[in-house]
């Protein structure tokens, strides 16, 4: 069973979310994001209604990809990845791959030295406006 984290659950981390639960491979999924849902974000973030606003993204999106897959374990987490206390290191070498869904370039360039000194995989991707992009990180000694 491939255990994988993603980091986010806004644009691009509910897009993730859907497809990774709706793809069947993945039983263990872990999601976190310290954000709550706004008014804002409802026509882009497709998880969320109107009636999510003010709860936390993490735990209405966990809910609602349950309701796509059920049989998928999703553990869902209101708290910011940076936090030492709660996710130490030995909290991401437990995963087999790890997912980047994050627009705040500090926390992207924190997972990314995480997932790089654990050498666990890391699928990197970001927005700036209409733009997108995406780069598979894999920490390989020559």
């Amino acid at each position: 069973m491939t255990r994988v984290l993603i980091v986010g659950a806004g644009g691009i981390g509910c897009e993730l979310l859907k497809n990774v639960v709706l793809s069947g491979n993945f039983h263990d999924i872990h999601l976190v994001d310290l954000d709550t849902i706004e008014l804002s974000n409802l026509n882009r973030q497709f998880l969320f209604r109107r009636k999510h606003i003010g709860m936390s993204k993490a735990d209405v999106a966990r809910e609602a990809a349950l309701k796509m897959n059920p049989l998928a374990s999703i553990t869902a987490y209101f708290a910011n990845i940076m936090d030492t206390q709660r996710f130490p290191i030995k909290f991401f070498k437990s995963f087999d791959l790890v997912m980047n869904a994050l627009d705040n370039l500090t926390a992207r360039r924190y997972v990314n030295l995480m997932c790089l000194m654990c050498k666990v995989p890391l699928i990197e991707s970001g927005t700036a406006g209409y733009l997108g992009q995406t780069a598979i990180i894999i920490n390989v000694i020559l």
